[in-house]
């Protein structure tokens, strides 16, 4: 899981990096920086998120796959006699 969410995270600063240049929207027309602008933002919050994400998932991964073991003591024995008719 950890190096998924590395690849995803150099994949997308990579991305964000490509467009930070400011006169790249230079000839852009007001609804392509419009929608430049919304990818921006939601880079910078898939980073944020993917650094909670680095330090949250691989201890939650691995407290699922966790072994539980527990010794099952028996208390005694029931005898099932058949009823006959």
């Amino acid at each position: 899981m950890r190096g998924i969410l590395e690849s995803q995270q150099k994949r997308v600063e990579e991305t964000a990096a490509k467009y930070r240049n400011p006169q790249l929207s230079l000839d852009f027309d007001q609804e392509e920086k419009r929608q430049l602008d919304a990818n921006r933002r939601h880079w910078e919050k898939r980073l944020l998120a993917i650094d909670r994400e680095l330090e949250s998932e691989p201890t939650r991964i691995r407290e699922i796959y966790r072994v539980k073991a527990r010794r099952i003591e028996p208390v005694g024995l029931v005898y099932l006699w058949p009823v006959t008719g």
